[in-house]
């Protein structure tokens, strides 16, 4: 697999035909070749070509550069693998083969500018190496950037991961004759070892120091403290091992880890309505260990439009008041539905609410009622608003004492004066204003 991978990698780059190609679509094709082999990072075998400086000419390894750039261009410059390549091969100056200044220039803008990228990769690789160059373009050649992206990306990684040698080492003796790309990989792939070495370097080894000796009976009585100890201390491993268990008290209990069907339900119940035996059973499981199902603020508006009277349940067995509070407050903040005014009727029916609560509850409803688009919708909400707060009033839940409340209680019944039960309403509050008492039937 590596040998073909490495021959595709080189005939794609020795192809003529991309000489006069636009960069966006060598990119385009590039890409493709990657999903051919995309269980391997063709970057590699590019980087290998050129840190062996086996590409030679200036068109392959100008196109090489540019693909190693290409392949992380979606990601932050300091964040691609193959920059120390590519800022090597940009700013070497001693190679027998450098790049041009015309396509320095035109990487440097590419890297260092990405929002002119779309302009730049339009132009084709010829155009690039045959654009006229003036001493002042030669001057604005500045990689500095590029280097302090390379400088980031290291001080991210292991210094032993920065640090590595090739397990090939090259034949000083150079041939007579010139071999093309081609034939430089012919002889590389031939000993699959060989490619395979190049793309797992020499690293340096992880060394764990061994740890200074513990104290000795002999240090704490030597007379001097840098006197050698005359005993090392020894690291011994008994032969035979006893284990007591213990037991978990808890195994089985209502304390114990909650069962994964109810988790399952738990989950289930937020978004569908239960059948009656799965709702029985997470009943059962909330009244057993409320801890053992978990309902969050955040979460909770849902189960309240699916599963109204698992959610009184759940509230009815909150033991902290500081947690129930941020129960009460979520319902506070949901739209205005049948299920949400079941909930707080039902729940204020079995505990005692909290007097804040209470106080901003019935404002709440109220507007919300009032903002319903839908008519038939609103006088269905109305007439239960009106039982709802009602029953508060009967049952002493609301005790009204402020003429602010009244007023919005009684503004609230004028506007739904065709709904009989805000007629019903409004008497009830006229008579607590008078102290007139109220009939528990009304």
């Amino acid at each position: 697999m590596d040998q073909m991978i490495a021959y595709e990698v080189v005939k794609f780059i020795t192809n003529k035909r991309h000489e006069a190609d636009t960069f966006e679509k060598i990119s385009e094709k590039f890409h493709q070749l990657e999903q051919k082999f995309e269980s391997r990072p063709l970057g590699d075998y590019l980087s290998i070509l050129l840190e062996e400086s086996i590409v030679r000419d200036v068109c392959q390894k100008s196109l090489s550069v540019f693909l190693l750039w290409d392949v992380y261009k979606a990601e932050n410059l300091h964040l691609n693998p193959y920059l120390g390549c590519i800022y090597s091969k940009l700013t070497e100056s001693a190679s027998d083969f450098p790049l041009p200044n015309q396509f320095k220039v035109f990487m440097q803008r590419l890297m260092l500018h990405p929002e002119r990228a779309t302009d730049l990769l339009r132009m084709t690789l010829l155009q690039i190496l045959n654009a006229d160059m003036d001493d002042k373009s030669n001057e604005t050649i500045d990689f500095s950037g590029v280097e302090s992206a390379l400088l980031k990306q290291r001080q991210c990684m292991p210094k032993s991961s920065v640090q590595s040698l090739s397990n090939v080492i090259p034949d000083p003796e150079k041939s007579s004759q010139s071999l093309s790309t081609e034939q430089y990989v012919q002889a590389m792939v031939e000993n699959s070892e060989v490619l395979l070495s190049l793309r797992k370097p020499l690293h340096p080894e992880l060394i764990r120091l061994q740890p200074p000796p513990m104290p000795t009976p002999q240090i704490g009585t030597a007379e001097n403290s840098l006197e050698v100890p005359t005993e090392e201390f020894v690291w011994l491993n008994p032969p035979t091992l006893s284990h007591e268990f213990h037991w978990d008290s808890t195994m089985g209990s209502s304390q114990s880890a909650p069962k994964l069907e109810i988790q399952q339900l738990a989950s289930l119940s937020l978004t569908v309505s239960l059948t009656v035996a799965q709702r029985e059973e997470l009943i059962r499981a909330i009244k057993d260990d409320c801890k053992s199902v978990s309902f969050s603020p955040e979460n909770f508006s849902s189960l309240v439009s699916e599963n109204p009277t698992i959610a009184t349940e759940y509230l009815i067995s909150i033991q902290s008041e500081d947690e129930l509070d941020l129960f009460l407050a979520a319902l506070l903040e949901m739209d205005l539905n049948v299920g949400l005014l079941e909930v707080i009727n039902q729940t204020s029916s079995r505990i005692k609410l909290p007097n804040k609560f209470v106080l901003n509850c019935i404002p709440h409803v109220l507007t919300k009622c009032q903002s319903i688009e839908d008519k038939n919708a609103q006088m269905r909400i109305a007439r239960l608003v009106c039982l709802f707060t009602m029953s508060w009033l009967r049952n002493k839940t609301l005790n009204i004492n402020k003429s602010s409340i009244f007023a919005e209680i009684e503004s609230f019944c004028l506007a739904f004066c065709k709904v009989k039960e805000a007629n019903l309403l409004y008497r009830q509050v006229k008579n607590l204003e008078s102290g007139t008492p109220v009939d528990k039937d009304s």
